[in-house]
């Protein structure tokens, strides 16, 4: 039975590790350092360090009492413990489920103040938040450790201790979120934390960093999902709406941060997360507040992969929710798209127009506000004009009965049978035209069945008024309809019999054409008819046969030729005006170029000269220095001359060069004149 809490570990260690007791000495000496270098070898020495360990989970209250005993032992057992705390395995949780039954026991005693000691002035403190960060199921233990020490003071040891252990306000916020978030599930400690207000403290640090431009990323991150657990976990009991507003202003600006994306997407998602708590919670006061700031914040996005994560997380919450409101989303996602034509629709927002159109709480005002973005997506985009025509269908077959929809149904009709004959429609945009329109035919509305036959007969008959034969993509239409086929060319039939001329010499020289040949795809030419008969219904004979029309097509065509190869040649010109300016002017810029590096060759010889010119002059007044000390003393007159002189040319010269530096003309210098020593000692 052991005495102390010392030889309770060494007694352990000896049963657990089969060691000598010359080896537990050795391990424990020095407060236990070579055991520290055990924890620290993870390939070695896990797996029986956490035997040892494991082995004193249930010991903890067995330890305190020793403790209490012996009360000097306090500190060594509790490092040699908190060693363990620095292991990466199992090891490292089994540490801190002892170092918390030891605290627990010792809380209400007088021991406590020792516990806390250890707790700051150790490494204990920061190895207990990394083991949060890792195990998240070592969460518990270690906030009975923090709670058991500073039970009293915990906002003192979040804002305080915490912050001192480690390196930036990304992992403090990170820390922290861990440690609040064990904290507030337990209701008596979450009572605690709002007492002292470390809730609300660390609510207002995070939407200061949500506002503060010079936040990095991972700041943006984490204080964005501590600000969001924070208010869902209830920061003030008293009023539940309060801080809301600053939060959601401060989730809205972080979507449009410029730290790159991840800021963007963790903003979107905290936004989903509090949209759809408050619907679970049926809370009428902060879910439309919350539905309009993310709807907003989506419209506003400038980045495609944001907003697309964005939308996202948006569908899930329509297709959960039937209560939520989509006319504001439908009417702000509409404005964005006809203030900027430029930018065209994606597959996600087809999808979200898809289901905005299936939603129970969609009106037929909304509907034809997406119907004609969906329209034009749906005839003149060759990327996503097939995935646009199937909101529009539903869009349709849904709304069917509804004026605004039907009119607008037969304006996409009339569109579409428009570029169908129209001349350079391309080949891919024909069949996308054709595919929309058989599959609004199969869906077999009987309104809008009826309009869309109405509208073929009388664009076919129009057409058939002009031309002999109906046009193919007319005709892959009209196949839709059997019946209406033949009823089209019974009358095309009657019309013919009644345009055609009834003498026999006028019948011999027109060519005769059979009811089969005006709608076959045979080599019959398209033959313009005279515009009368269709307006006035009464036969006028052709006043050109189909060779001449053909000819007069032709001379036409050559001309067209012609002046085309003329415009084509003028512009050859120009462009070979336009190459040879371009190298003349780079002839000129290369000239330029060796002129500038040329004047700064003799800018950098003129200040070298520059700094000579200066070197003189301080030695000729150093000289002068010594001339006038000189002077001073009994000496000859002549060589005071002759000094004087020297000096007097080295000035001269000075000033002549200095002038040379500065860019000033030169001046013709007169030859000095020879003064006797006898004049200049005079």
């Amino acid at each position: 039975m052991a005495s102390s809490a010392p030889e309770l570990l060494g007694l352990s260690m000896m049963q657990q590790l089969r060691i000598t007791p010359s080896q537990v000495q050795e391990l424990l000496a020095e407060n236990g350092r070579r055991l520290l270098r055990a924890f620290a070898d993870v390939e070695h020495n896990v797996a029986h360090l956490s035997r040892w360990l494991g082995s004193l989970t249930h010991y903890g209250g067995a330890i305190a009492e020793l403790l209490l005993l012996r009360p000097e032992h306090t500190p060594f057992t509790l490092t040699v413990l908190g060693h363990g705390l620095q292991s990466q395995s199992d090891a490292g949780e089994a540490a801190c489920v002892i170092l918390a039954g030891v605290c627990a026991a010792l809380a209400g005693t007088h021991l406590r103040k020792v516990c806390a000691d250890w707790l700051i002035n150790s490494s204990g403190l920061a190895d207990v938040a990394a083991l949060m960060s890792q195990r998240s199921s070592a969460h518990g233990p270690a906030v009975s450790v923090m709670v058991s020490c500073y039970g009293d003071s915990l906002l003192q040891l979040t804002s305080q201790y915490l912050k001192q252990t480690v390196r930036g306000e990304q992992e403090y916020l990170a820390v922290a979120h861990h440690i609040l978030r064990a904290m507030l599930s337990q209701k008596d400690l979450a009572e605690a934390c709002h007492e002292q207000g470390v809730p609300s403290h660390f609510l207002a640090r995070s939407l200061q960093r949500l506002g503060d431009e010079r936040s990095t990323a991972g700041t943006l991150q984490a204080a964005a999902l501590l600000a969001t657990d924070l208010w869902l976990a209830g920061v003030s009991t008293s009023s539940p709406q309060e801080g809301l507003g600053d939060l959601l202003s401060a989730l809205k600006i972080a979507t449009q941060s410029r730290q790159g994306r991840c800021p963007h997407m963790v903003a979107f998602s905290c936004l989903a997360r509090l949209l759809s708590r408050l619907c679970d919670n049926q809370d009428v006061e902060g879910t439309p507040a919350v539905y309009r700031t993310f709807v907003y914040a989506l419209v506003e996005c400038e980045s495609h992969s944001s907003r697309e994560f964005g939308t996202r997380c948006l569908l899930n919450l329509l297709e959960k929710y039937e209560g939520v409101p989509v006319g504001i989303l439908a009417e702000l996602s509409v404005k964005k798209f006809q203030v900027s034509a430029a930018e065209p629709l994606t597959v996600i927002d087809i999808e979200l127009f898809l289901v905005i159109a299936k939603h129970p709480r969609c009106t037929d005002r909304h509907a034809e506000l997406l119907a004609q973005v969906l329209v034009r997506c749906a005839l003149e985009n060759p990327d996503v004009g097939r995935a646009a025509s199937l909101p529009l269908l539903v869009i349709f077959r849904r709304f069917a009965r509804e004026d605004s929809l039907q009119a607008l149904f037969e304006h996409f009709v009339q569109v579409s049978l428009t570029r169908l004959i129209q001349r350079g429609t391309p080949k891919m945009q024909v069949n996308q035209v054709h595919e929309v329109l058989a599959k609004t035919a199969c869906m077999r509305v009987p309104s809008l069945d009826r309009r869309m036959r109405r509208l073929l007969q009388e664009v076919c008959k129009a057409y058939l008024s002009s031309y002999i034969e109906l046009h193919p993509n007319l005709q892959a239409v009209l196949d839709l309809w059997p019946e209406d086929e033949q009823d089209l060319k019974r009358w095309a039939q009657a019309i013919q019999t009644e345009e055609s001329p009834r003498s026999p010499a006028k019948e011999e020289a027109a060519p005769t054409v059979s009811a089969g040949e005006d709608f076959g795809h045979g080599s019959h030419g398209l033959e313009l008819r005279s515009i009368s008969p269709s307006v006035h219904n009464d036969a006028q004979p052709r006043s050109h046969s189909f060779a001449d029309s053909s000819t007069a097509q032709v001379a036409q065509l050559a001309k067209e030729t012609e002046s085309l190869r003329d415009e084509l040649a003028v512009a050859k010109d120009k462009q070979t005006k336009a190459l040879a300016e371009a190298e003349a002017l780079r002839k000129e810029l290369g000239e330029a170029k060796e002129l500038q590096k040329k004047v700064e060759a003799e800018v950098e010889q003129l200040q070298e000269r520059r700094e000579e010119i200066l070197a003189r002059r301080r030695q000729a007044a150093a000289k002068r220095g010594q001339g006038e000390a000189k002077a001073r003393k009994p000496a000859k007159a002549e060589p005071a001359a002759s000094e004087d002189l020297t000096e007097a040319a080295g000035n001269k010269e000075a000033e002549h060069a200095e002038q040379e530096a500065e860019g000033r003309p030169k001046r013709q210098r007169s030859r000095p004149r020879k003064i006797s020593h006898r004049r200049s000692w005079r």
